[in-house]
């Protein structure tokens, strides 16, 4: 997972909302965010970005239909605006999720 977050900014050239896409240990993201903190640096750029996360729950056999009806979603971010971007994306698959996170 590091190896993809100073993949990540090595090669960004704008703001970026960078999402850790499974049940990943306490602390994640926070080294997500290092990484790419150094990377940046180390290439002498400021650019803006946010580390989120969005563990999944699929059931086994039904990780397709969970994918693309889950009950449930949990987003973890301290950013409205990336909250509401990731509201946006998951939308077409939402109408029968009950929770938000």
């Amino acid at each position: 997972m590091l190896t993809v977050a100073r993949t990540i900014a090595a090669h960004m050239t704008a703001p970026k909302t960078i999402v850790n896409k499974s049940t990943v240990p306490v602390g994640t993201a926070d080294k997500v965010a290092e990484a790419v903190r150094a990377g940046l640096q180390a290439r002498g750029a400021d650019i803006a970005f946010e580390v989120v996360s969005n563990p999944e729950f699929l059931k086994e056999g039904n990780a397709v239909a969970d994918c693309q009806r889950p009950d449930r979603i949990i987003i973890g971010t301290g950013s409205a605006a990336v909250e509401a971007q990731l509201r946006e994306l998951y939308a077409p698959s939402t109408a029968t999720t009950t929770a938000w996170w």
